[in-house]
């Protein structure tokens, strides 16, 4: 689809009978030249893309969408992000609701009545477990004894009214001189001579509600994790940084990300986050892991359980961005932000699944879905059919961006707009786009998506495209698009080596010998429909750096 520039996932370790069940969520941005666009996304865990969100989120830019994820709103799977406008190291905007139909169901936003007016910054977003409210970080600049300061706060709010639950602002807290990164230390740090240049002395960038009410945060430039009371805000213990309630036993880390509370008792309390150990100015080129650990408050101790390291040799250093999700199976997906890579690990620390966006981008968090996501997209099924003449095969090209349930697609073809539409084939649903090939020519078609209870929804009707005699002669068999004219659509029977959707390699020897010249090939495919050879999709995966598992590079409409 000419429509969609996404991404590809390169996958290099895929253990299928290993890896957890769901879909892949990111919002990743690109600066490269002739870059996939800077969106939303959903991907399978083969790499083919399910969903790309450009157009429901409002086109977004390089950014202006952050944390794609499934969250529970009103009992049932949702989607959540942030959507706004990022300001060097945090951002301001708003939380986003999106129902199954991808549409914007409620956006939230911060409550200016207590001790913030700035919006929703773009560190977190998500909905509280089990209450009707929403967690999200606050930058605030503050000027504080001759310098502007950013204040990291939070606040809880109820979603429907917008009532603050609870608030909380470092500097109420933690003093200036804790920080482990000096004022203007490198440019993004801030040298406080502005509002719009505060010095970022704490940077507030994960929030987790405990059980019992209170709060765990990340302060990524204190090297420390805060449990805060939901009562008074005053600070339970803390994990790392100058003023540690814990002795470290074999481990420690710094700059990190994704704090997160996974049991919790009177005694001990196991914890999971992300290590970045990186910033790119003071602390450069360190290996980035994601850590499970224990406290012991009896001992006021603290000891490593697992550190997830990924499949590359001599690691991946991320300065910034990163996250550590635990998984239904208690393993764990790591997103590694700023590289854009992605590892999916056992609880053992064996990793199972581990991609790479194919370009240079950013992508702060990378989630799977823990509960099951079924897209109904309101759209119908998007088809274009293209014949080079009145004379030859018609090929159907047809999607549905962010429909999950479609298992196949039927293939409908009629004279006229208005006559009897017949069913000319029915294929196996490939990837993000499905070609089909009939062979006799049809001046209208459309397509029936079919799941496991049958019929969904049908495509609007499609008129086929014929090239005019003027331009027939550059035209290829099964589309006219000068780039790429020679091109044999994936769902082609009986040729092993026809190209399929995804297909980046060079061109197999029978097909180099097929396509010497139009009149030839024609001939050919003829003659082999008439021995009865049917239509399907060949799914040759090429060969690259990384085994490309999928690519929605070059997808064809």
């Amino acid at each position: 689809r000419p429509d969609l520039k996404a991404p590809s996932l390169d996958i290099s370790v895929h253990e299928k009978s290993l890896v957890a069940p769901g879909h892949i969520f990111i919002a990743p941005s690109f600066t490269a030249e002739y870059k996939p666009d800077s969106a939303p996304y959903i991907f399978s865990n083969n790499g083919d893309l399910i969903w790309s969100g450009l157009a429901a989120t409002g086109g977004a830019g390089h950014s202006d969408i952050q944390g794609l994820h499934v969250c529970t709103y009103q009992s049932s799977p949702h989607l959540c992000y942030w959507h706004g406008q990022q300001r060097g190291m945090y951002g301001s905007g708003i939380g986003v609701i999106m129902n199954r139909h991808y549409q914007i169901l409620k956006t939230v936003s911060s409550n200016s009545s207590g001790k913030v007016t700035s919006g929703v910054d773009l560190h977190e977003f998500r909905l509280a477990a089990g209450r009707n409210s929403a967690l999200f970080t606050i930058y605030q600049p503050k000027f504080h004894e001759g310098l502007w300061v950013q204040d990291s706060c939070f606040q809880e709010i109820d979603i429907e009214d917008g009532e603050i639950l609870f608030e909380w602002c470092s500097m109420d807290y933690v003093g200036v001189e804790e920080s482990q990164v000096p004022v203007a230390s490198f440019r993004l740090a801030g040298n406080g001579q502005s509002s719009r240049t505060a010095w970022d002395y704490f940077h507030l960038n994960a929030i987790d509600r405990t059980d019992s009410g209170d709060y765990l945060i990340s302060a990524r430039h204190l090297n420390s994790i805060f449990k805060i009371s939901g009562t008074d805000g005053s600070i339970l213990w803390r994990l790392g940084g100058n003023s540690s309630t814990f002795t470290f036993e074999n481990y420690n880390f710094r700059r990190q990300h994704d704090a997160r509370i996974l049991k919790s008792s009177s005694t001990h309390t196991t914890l999971s986050f992300f290590n970045n150990d990186n910033d790119g100015f003071i602390l450069k080129s360190n290996p980035s892991t994601g850590l499970l650990v224990e406290l012991d408050h009896l001992t006021n101790s603290t000891k490593l359980i697992t550190s997830y390291s990924p499949p590359v040799q001599d690691g991946i250093a991320s300065r910034g961005m990163g996250n550590m999700q635990v998984l239904p199976n208690n393993g764990f997906l790591l997103g590694f932000g700023e590289n854009s890579a992605m590892c999916e690990f056992l609880p053992n620390g064996t990793a199972v699944w581990f991609a790479e966006l194919g370009w240079k981008s950013l992508n702060y968090r990378a989630f799977k879905s823990t509960d099951v996501w079924i897209g109904e997209p309101l759209q119908p099924p998007a088809l274009w059919t293209y014949s080079r003449s009145r004379t030859e095969p018609t090929t159907c090209y047809v999607s549905w961006n962010g429909a999950t349930e479609v298992l196949a697609w039927r293939f409908y073809g009629a004279d006229t707009e208005d006559g009897d539409y017949q069913l000319q084939g029915m294929v196996e649903k490939v990837g993000f786009e499905t070609n089909y090939t009939f062979s006799g020519f049809k001046a209208w078609s459309f397509v029936e998506a079919v799941g496991l209870n049958g019929s969904i929804k049908n495509s609007t009707l499609e008129k086929t495209s014929v090239p005019t005699s003027d331009t027939v002669d550059t035209c290829g068999l099964f589309h006219c698009f000068p780039d790429d004219k020679m091109e044999a659509p994936a769902q082609f029977e009986g040729w092993n080596g026809v190209k399929s959707n995804n297909y980046k390699g060079g061109w197999d020897p029978l097909i180099a010998l097929i396509w010497v010249e139009h009149g030839i090939v024609t001939a050919v495919l003829f003659f082999f429909l008439v021995k009865g050879f049917k239509m399907m999709g060949n799914r040759f995966k090429p060969s690259g750096r990384y085994s490309r598992v999928s690519s929605q590079e070059n997808l064809s409409l």
